[in-house]
C-alpha cells in the first residue's frame, strides 16, 4: 500500500513541476475542415508567416499605408445517410487559402510594395448547410523604398 501512495504522489509532483513546455510561437495549420467520405481534398491553408514589426522596418522607406489580401479554401460535405444515430457524407474541398495567395492578392493591388510589417491576420469562416468557406484575410501596413 506504501509503495502504490509513494508511486501517486511521486506522479502528481512530477506532473506539477513538470509543465510542458510552451513556445511563445506556435504554428497551426489552418486547413478547411470537412467530414465523412473524403473523395477529393485540395486545398492550401496557412501555417506560419514572420514579418517585421514598426521598429524593425528599413528607415530609407516610405510607408503606404494599410494593405489588404486575402484567399479562400471552399468545403462541400453531402449528406448520403441521415438518421438520429448515423450521419454519413460525401465531401470534397479546394482552394488555396494560404498566406502565400493572400500577399499575392496585395501584391496586384499596390504593385510597388516593397514589404510589409505590423501583420495582422484574420481567419472568417462561413458556412450554410452543406457548403463551407474558410478566407485568410491578411492586414498589414506597406512601405516601398524611396526613389
Amino acid at each position: 500500500m506504501k509503495v502504490v501512495l509513494i508511486l501517486i504522489g511521486v506522479c502528481v509532483v512530477g506532473a506539477g513541476c513538470s509543465q510542458p513546455q510552451r513556445w511563445a510561437y506556435e504554428a497551426r495549420p489552418g486547413l478547411i475542415f470537412v467530414g465523412g467520405f473524403v473523395l477529393y481534398y485540395d486545398s492550401e491553408a496557412p501555417l506560419s508567416y514572420q514579418t517585421l514589426t514598426a521598429n524593425e522596418k528599413p528607415g530609407d522607406v516610405v510607408s503606404i499605408g494599410e494593405v489588404k489580401g486575402n484567399s479562400c479554401q471552399h468545403g462541400l460535405s453531402i449528406p448520403i445517410i441521415f438518421s438520429a444515430t448515423d450521419r454519413t457524407s460525401v465531401s470534397g474541398a479546394t482552394g488555396d487559402g494560404s498566406y502565400k495567395k493572400a500577399l499575392l492578392a496585395i501584391r496586384e493591388k499596390h504593385p510597388n510594395l516593397d514589404g510589409l510589417y505590423d501583420v495582422k491576420v484574420d481567419v472568417h469562416q462561413w458556412s450554410i448547410l452543406t457548403y463551407k468557406r474558410e478566407c485568410t484575410i491578411v492586414v498589414a501596413q506597406g512601405f516601398t523604398h524611396r526613389g
